[in-house]
């Protein structure tokens, strides 16, 4: 992959960009931003000043610029549509290089409006700030682990100002875990090359120190914030064991992909939908096919379900804004860990290259913890569907990873036929 995909040397993906920013600015300008969160927060900076409004704030970062931008929107309105461009670009340049790049571009643009201006439960601002903003400052702190890859070194002025975006990525808790995991994986990997950098070492220890401050301030001593969330949403989540706090992150995440007909489900159903469409497109075998339309089949029966007041299975309903209860249900768990195993089954049968191969298990496992992450909250089921964020991200790199796959596939077998 060469550096022209970071620096937009291709005229035909530049001149693309620019009208995608062009049109998303035009839409961004006629946004309604006095609902949800965003209300609530411009009424507080109407009568709070900045310090007071980041008292026993977990997310410094990110609550500055949320003042900063409820309080004069048009900012937002003119970067926010930088930010899908930016993380467009950057998880396209991160990915293999496909036999079109355009196309692949043009997709990734289109298919990151679904989880970052579609599943904006929260207002927009307050959820881009959160999430679109958060994982894009994250991938761009992702560069120097990209450029020792490619054998390039990174520069002083780069890694100085890559270090507010790694703060302010860490602000957010999901993706403080998930840089925690690969910049680990990576600083392990490059120890074992005999290429160690110290730079990413440092990146490391940063984000560990960052989800160390955000777990003590929101569980250490009595956090206002957290004392009003587990009242008002949660009233026994302080009485949760760890294993249950682990199970409810997992059972309610695999509950909204495949029980209800809501934006979770759809985003899902589109993954799993990807990957029999590229399985019966790669494979005749009769085990296969029934492994990879087992989640889909699933999914189906699950809506067809949801429109039930009595279920079938699944009665966890506790998703919005009421006073939630912990429920466990074994069934579930079994069939949510059998549809798992049909995923990963999945991606081994249609990826063929090692290297792909495992990465395409570490991005999907890393948005599936993501999503786990919020049963250690108790805003588990009312902060919206906006905490799978990080799993739709990962739906889609690994969604292109397969296609490439079976591109490079087909490539090979015509060129043989030949």
């Amino acid at each position: 992959m060469n550096t022209a995909k970071l620096t937009f040397r291709n005229n035909k993906i530049f001149l693309f960009y620019i009208c995608f920013f062009c049109v998303a600015l035009i839409v961004h300008l006629l946004l309604p931003l006095n609902w949800a969160d965003d209300a609530v927060f411009y009424e507080k900076t109407l009568r709070l000043g900045l310090s007071d409004f980041l008292s026993n704030s977990a997310r410094p970062f990110v609550d500055t610029f949320t003042y900063l931008f409820v309080k004069y929107p048009v900012l937002w309105r003119i970067l926010n549509p930088l930010m899908l461009v930016a993380q467009s670009a950057l998880l396209s340049a991160y990915l293999p290089q496909s036999k079109n790049e355009y196309a692949k571009n043009v997709l990734m643009c289109f298919v990151l409006i679904y989880p970052s201006m579609v599943v904006v439960d929260a207002g927009f601002v307050a959820t881009t700030l959160n999430y679109l903003w958060s994982v894009t400052f994250g991938l761009l702190c992702l560069l120097p682990i990209y450029k020792r890859f490619k054998s390039r070194k990174s520069n002083f002025i780069e890694m100085i100002l890559l270090i507010p975006c790694l703060l302010y990525a860490t602000n957010m808790q999901q993706m403080a875990v998930v840089l925690v995991v690969i910049l680990g994986i990576a600083n392990v990997y490059f120890i074992l090359k005999k290429d160690f950098s110290p730079y990413i070492l440092l990146q490391f220890l940063i984000t560990i120190a960052c989800s160390i401050y955000s777990y003590l301030i929101n569980t250490v001593g009595d956090n206002p914030r957290m004392l009003r969330e587990i009242s008002r949403y949660f009233p026994e989540f302080d009485s949760l064991s760890l294993f249950e706090k682990i199970e409810l992150g997992f059972s309610s995440t695999f509950y909204c992909l495949t029980m209800e007909h809501r934006l979770a489900w759809f985003g899902f159903f589109v993954f799993l939908c990807v990957l029999a469409l590229q399985m019966y497109k790669k494979s005749k075998n009769a085990l296969n096919r029934i492994v990879v339309s087992f989640p889909v089949i699933f999914s189906v029966f699950g809506i067809v379900q949801s429109f039930y007041s009595e279920k079938f299975i699944g009665e966890l309903q506790n998703f919005g804004l009421n006073k939630s209860e912990y429920s466990f249900d074994l069934v579930s768990d079994v069939l949510f860990v059998l549809i798992i195993f049909c995923i990963l089954y999945s991606l081994f049968v249609l990826i063929e290259n090692k290297k792909v191969f495992i990465v395409s298990y570490i991005v999907f496992f890393l948005g599936l913890g993501s999503r786990m992450l919020m049963g250690f909250s108790p805003t588990v089921w009312a902060s919206g569907y906006r905490t799978f964020y990080i799993m739709f991200i990962s739906f889609i790199v690994v969604s292109f990873l397969v296609i490439n796959e079976n591109q490079k596939t087909d490539k090979n077998t015509a060129d043989i036929s030949h």
